[in-house]
């Protein structure tokens, strides 16, 4: 931007300068040099005059009036040649003008019609800008595909209502687009067709809890339960058994649940297992449970962990107290990550409830709502908490956020943020 506005301005002045030696040359130039030669003429006559006189060729009456009416001439002649001329004082005039109506023209239509955008930019900041808007294209496309496939694969539904897996892969699309209303609803026709499918019972119960609709809580408890029975040792249900437990205050079952699903995790993704310790060890301090640090050691973390673990952001949420007689304890809390350029659609986000705060915890790619959209593919995002009493995952009015931006991805810093606007 700077650089384009020194090149108006040069380009301005360049203007001014030939306008300059436009109307500035002086236009009585040749009535000039006519009036200096008026006054060699007018002196030559008066040396002639004395020359005459001094012969005795004129009388001395004769004499005087003849150089009295030259020398008259000569004065006006000799005054007039230091003065500027009318049609040099009108072209200063025009000049201001024109000069005034270039700047203040150009400065307008560039406010109304111009666009920063259009100005090229060069070096290496050029290339790093077009590889990002090609990032954003490239996902605003991936997403507008998946859009469009959804519309078709509803379409599909509507035609084949008895197809199982397809109301699952419906479902569980919706969800990953944060659309859980129209998830729940797709899981609720596969569950109905197929009522022991552990996967369609924990991403229904997952559904409904991301809606967060009292009262729906009995059913999505119940689902848990239920696919808990059928399979033990399902990972995805023993982690939503530890967040129903946490929610309902039982920290020592939660505790349990996440003891047994560490060491599934262990074998699959030790990133997780990261995480469930860590959620391992908030636990065991609410309830009082002495613990020893279950921190892994970074020299037994593969390269692809070490990424993960470069690309965490640290975040330290309180609310203020202004606002502490509008939030109940059992009010959800949303912790979220999004990419200050691109899709809105969160790369990070984790629930649990006011009744936590002060929290203190950790964004990655564990977090992630969809493979290709995680934290560890931006450089900077804005990272927020909200507060809704109603519990939908969506802003709504009476809400209370707050937010941090811009935050660089896998900096050490512990990002504080207080949560202390009320949404109207």
């Amino acid at each position: 931007m700077t650089t384009f506005i020194l090149l108006a301005i040069a380009l301005c002045l360049l203007t001014f300068i030939f306008l300059g030696s436009a109307f500035l040359q002086p236009k009585g130039l040749n009535t000039s040099n006519r009036k200096e030669q008026n006054v060699l003429i007018a002196k030559e006559r008066l040396a002639h005059l004395e020359t005459e006189y001094n012969a005795g060729h004129l009388t001395k009456a004769n004499y005087t009036e003849a150089k009295a009416e030259v020398e008259s001439e000569l004065l006006a002649d000799v005054d007039s040649l230091n003065l500027p001329t009318e049609k040099q004082q009108i072209g200063k005039i025009s000049l201001i003008l024109i000069s005034l109506f270039c700047f203040i023209g150009a400065g307008l239509l560039y406010q109304y019609k111009g666009k920063p955008e259009y100005i090229t930019l060069q070096g290496a900041g050029a290339g790093f800008a077009k590889q990002q808007q090609k990032e954003q294209l490239k996902q605003q496309e991936q997403i507008q595909k998946m859009d469009d496939l959804l519309a078709r694969l509803a379409q599909k539904m509507t035609e084949n209502p008895n197809n199982v897996e397809g109301w699952f892969l419906l479902g569980r699309s919706y969800h990953s687009l944060a659309r859980y209303q129209d998830s729940a609803d797709a899981l609720e026709k596969a569950y109905q067709l197929s009522p022991k499918n552990v996967d369609i019972m924990i991403m229904l119960a997952d559904s409904l809890m991301m809606l967060n609709q009292p009262e729906k809580i009995k059913q999505t408890e119940n689902l848990i339960k239920k696919a808990l029975e059928v399979d033990p040792n399902h990972p995805q249900a023993l982690w939503l058994s530890a967040v129903v437990a946490e929610n309902n205050g039982q920290f020592q079952q939660a505790i349990n649940y996440y003891q047994r699903l560490l060491p599934l995790a262990e074998k699959e993704s030790p990133q997780d297992a990261i995480t469930i310790k860590r959620q391992l060890s908030a636990l065991q301090q609410k309830a009082g449970i002495k613990i020893k640090p279950m921190v892994q050691p970074i020299e037994t973390i593969s390269t692809n962990d070490k990424t993960a673990i470069k690309a965490q952001i640290k975040v330290e949420i309180s609310l203020d107290p202004a606002l502490a007689d509008k939030v109940k304890p059992t009010d959800s809390l949303f912790i979220y990550a999004v990419a200050t350029q691109g899709p809105k659609m969160p790369l990070a986000a984790i629930r649990t409830t006011a009744g936590d705060l002060p929290l203190t915890l950790v964004l990655d790619d564990s977090h992630a709502m969809m493979p290709q959209m995680k934290i560890s593919n931006f450089k900077q995002v804005k990272v927020g908490a909200r507060i809704s009493a109603q519990g939908g995952a969506i802003k709504k009015r009476g809400d209370l956020e707050g937010e941090v931006s811009p935050v660089t991805v896998g900096s050490n810093a512990v990002i504080q943020i207080i949560i202390q606007h009320l949404i109207p």
